[in-house]
């Protein structure tokens, strides 16, 4: 867990960078705001810029053991309505949850723990015939992700399931 504690700045964007994940969140009305980060195998930095100041903070190194997460981000600052797409996984010991402050950068849905993870995207009528984009970020490196939705009609209420395997 993190916190940042900016007692002169309640509602402020900060912006949270972690070796490949970057994301915006708000502090609160008494300026603290408290992430909690998955643990990233050789990711020894954590830097938040707030009202142009840039903070970094050292990581304790991981366990040669741990699990890197698996993060998507929604470029687009939106996750695809609801229902839309969203981040899901199957496994034990799994840890699945949003970062990100809307009015700030992109949305992102972090996957944390030993898992198959794979994105579900409901085709309804406001994801019928869209492009899904996505970034997907997995062992430290990023990859794009773009799928074409059916067209609309042809498979509504239908479940199209992505896995984002290594």
């Amino acid at each position: 867990m993190a916190t940042l504690e900016a007692p002169c700045a309640p509602y402020t964007l900060a912006d949270i960078t972690l070796g490949p994940l970057k994301v915006s969140e708000e502090t609160d009305p008494s300026g603290t705001l408290s992430l909690t980060l998955p643990v990233n195998s050789g990711i020894n930095t954590l830097s938040v810029e707030i009202e142009g100041q840039t903070l970094q903070a050292a990581l304790p190194s991981s366990p040669s053991s741990t699990t890197d997460p698996t993060a998507v981000i929604w470029p687009d600052g939106e996750r695809w309505g609801k229902p839309g797409a969203a981040l899901a996984e199957s496994g034990p010991d799994v840890m699945a949850y949003p970062l990100g402050f809307p009015s700030g950068s992109a949305l992102i849905d972090l996957l944390s723990g030993p898992s198959v993870a794979y994105i579900e995207a409901i085709e309804s009528t406001q994801t019928c015939g869209k492009v899904l984009r996505a970034s997907i970020i997995q062992g430290g490196s990023v990859r794009p992700l773009q799928v074409s939705m059916p067209p609309c009609g042809t498979a509504l209420g239908q479940t199209l399931r992505i896995p984002l395997g290594n």
